[in-house]
């Protein structure tokens, strides 16, 4: 279950936080919290150390990174590499390779423009990935709508963004055996799993916090939400 713990204080939440990391049955059970910056697990280590004495076995992660994780762990049917082959340092490199080959004139004609043709595909690429990272975490669905072709998910973008979905498409072509390893289709098959109690309470080695985290984007939010349907986890 999701245990909601609130304040306008950091340092109120951090002295709860260290009073239940107190009342551990298992002083040598590690502990895992999900923050929003590397700097913020820093500063609650900090306090942990502060209000104990030390501050041992405890790992600081973000949210991407831990819901990957766990999409590795208890996804043992789809093997994914230690970082997403999607992510946008990647998924520039690959629309590197696929965008000249794609006869879209509004792509072309950007490309054309005198100048250094390489430095404007990178820069292009770039932008694109960074687009499709967002697409990623807030409209997976149309992404997924985008590979199936279906005519309604075309009429969700204007007419002269058509070209998304069909770039979209011959970049999960490009993938190849990784096409299912975007973060949109392992959402759905994680989901799937757990509606359908493929994934018990025993695959979990550690107590799960979310720590001053004020929001979340949905494709992370979920899967903390079905994850509390078998585990219990503190925010």
């Amino acid at each position: 279950m999701l245990r909601l713990i609130q304040s306008n204080h950091m340092d109120i939440l951090a002295q709860l936080f260290c009073k239940q990391s107190q009342m551990s049955k298992d002083p040598l059970l590690s502990r895992t919290v999900v923050v929003q910056s590397h700097s913020l697990g820093q500063w609650l280590k900090l306090r942990l150390a502060e209000q104990q004495g030390i501050a041992a076995n405890i790992e600081c992660i973000l949210p991407a990174t831990y819901i990957w994780r766990s999409y590795q762990t208890l996804l043992p049917r789809i093997d994914l590499p230690n970082e997403s082959p999607f992510d946008r340092e990647r998924l520039t490199w690959r629309l590197m390779r696929v965008i000249p080959r794609l006869k879209q004139e509004v792509l072309q004609r950007y490309l054309k423009v005198p100048g250094d043709k390489d430095i404007r595909l990178f820069q292009l690429s770039r932008q694109i990935a960074g687009l499709y990272d967002q697409y990623l975490i807030y409209r997976p669905d149309w992404l997924i709508e985008w590979e199936r072709n279906e005519p309604a998910s075309i009429s969700k973008i204007s007419p002269e963004n058509y070209w998304q979905a069909e770039l979209w498409r011959e970049l999960i072509k490009d993938c190849g055996e990784l096409a299912n390893t975007h973060r949109a289709r392992l959402h759905a098959f994680f989901t799937q799993a757990i509606e359908h109690n493929q994934i018990t309470n025993s695959e979990f080695s550690s107590p799960l916090s979310i720590f001053g985290i004020s929001s979340m984007a949905p494709l992370h939010l979920e899967p903390f939400r079905n994850l509390s349907k078998i585990i219990d986890i503190d925010v």
